[in-house]
Order: structure tokens, then sequence, then C-alpha cells
């Protein structure tokens, strides 16, 4: 499923928030912020004490995204880890560069025919490259924007992404807005269950109302 939460005020999650999220997707997790025009990306931490180790160390008050992996396609890799870059292409993706512009991506999409039409576009020892690779459709999808320079066809796919960029960012799909945060999802989030005693409904946590059989 993945989960990408956007801080677009700049505000830090809460640690057992994140902790919550890496149960839900523990294949991996990529950071990106903004810092003197650039996006600056540090991404593939795989274990989730390196993680909250480096986010501990970051200030509060910039706009930052978080991105928690659920391997759907391709390999649990570092390299796979979100968010992809597409200013440029980057055959095999880095998990630390700046850039002017990032994708984040939350849900599955078709990348076949997205892959036959950026192959022309490579060089031999770039198709090399990326057949070595065990790619994913978000990746994939990163190329062909990078190459044809098309970030709208964001616009036309069914899935939840982000534009983080230089300017301004932009979200794509249904998100839930909470206090100062996008969210891609909420599945990771405590569920409260309903149980019923023959025709009455009631909370287990929070109702005085006793069984009948009681």
């Amino acid at each position: 499923m993945c989960v990408i939460v956007y801080s677009f005020k700049g505000k830090k999650e809460k640690v057992e928030n994140i902790k919550r999220m890496w149960d839900s997707n523990p294949d991996g997790v990529g950071f990106a912020y903004k810092d003197n025009q650039k996006i600056i990306v540090k991404k593939g931490f795989m274990k989730l004490d390196e993680f909250l180790n480096f986010y501990k160390e970051f200030k509060e008050g910039v706009e930052h995204v978080i991105h928690f992996r659920l391997a759907s396609a391709g390999s649990v890799s570092p390299i796979l880890t979100h968010p992809f870059t597409i200013d440029r292409i980057q055959i095999p993706p880095l998990t630390a560069y700046k850039s002017n512009a990032v994708l984040f991506h939350n849900g599955n999409i078709d990348y076949y025919p997205l892959l036959i039409h950026i192959l022309p576009a490579l060089t031999k020892e770039q198709r090399k490259n990326l057949f070595s690779l065990n790619f994913s459709d978000t990746y994939i999808l990163s190329l062909y924007i990078a190459i044809f320079q098309v970030p709208n066809i964001l616009e036309h796919l069914k899935s939840k992404f982000l534009l983080f960029r230089v300017s301004k960012s932009k979200i794509y799909g249904l998100w839930e807005e909470e206090g100062d945060f996008y969210y891609s999802n909420t599945y990771w989030k405590p569920r409260r269950y309903f149980f019923t005693t023959r025709s009455n409904y009631y909370d287990p946590l929070f109702s005085t109302k006793k069984d009948d059989k009681e």
C-alpha cells in the first residue's frame, strides 16, 4: 500500500505515528525536504531506528515529505525507496541527491507501456543498466516524466502522487488532511471495531453496557 506524509508547514511527525506507519509499510523509508531552492533527498532507510535517529536531528519548520514503502512492484531495496527525481535521467536511482522536482507515489500502475516508450530515448549503456535493476513501476514512471517532461501525465493515472518541487508542489488523488499534514492514506492508524449483542451496537472500549448474558 505505502503511505506518504506531506508536512506542508514543516511540523515534525510524531514518533508513535512513524512507528505505526513503519509497521504497516516496512520495506524502507525515503525522505525529502526543501533547502536553498533545492529539493534534498535522503532515502534508503531500511531500519526504523536508522530513520528515527536521522529524523530526530532534522529541524522543525522545514517543509518535508516522508514515504514508507510496502513493495508491490520491484524488489525490497534502498534504491527503490521513494522519491525519484524527474528533472533528469538517473540510472540507477541514487539514495542521496539534490533535485528541482521529485516524485512520490502511493498505489500501483501499469508501467509496461511507459517502459516501451522510454527505451528508444535511452542510450545502449542506459538500457543495459536499467535492465540490470529489478525496477519498480514508480521508477519507470519517473524516467518517463524526466525524458518527455510531461508531469501532467499524473492527472490521468488512477493513483496517489506528490510532485514535490522547489516551486509549488502538487498532490494528485484523494488525500486526507489532518492538521499540518497530508496523508496519502490512514490505514496505518489503530481502528475501533464495534460488536453487537443481539440488536444493540456498542464499542467495548467506551461503552458501559453489559452483555445480556451476564
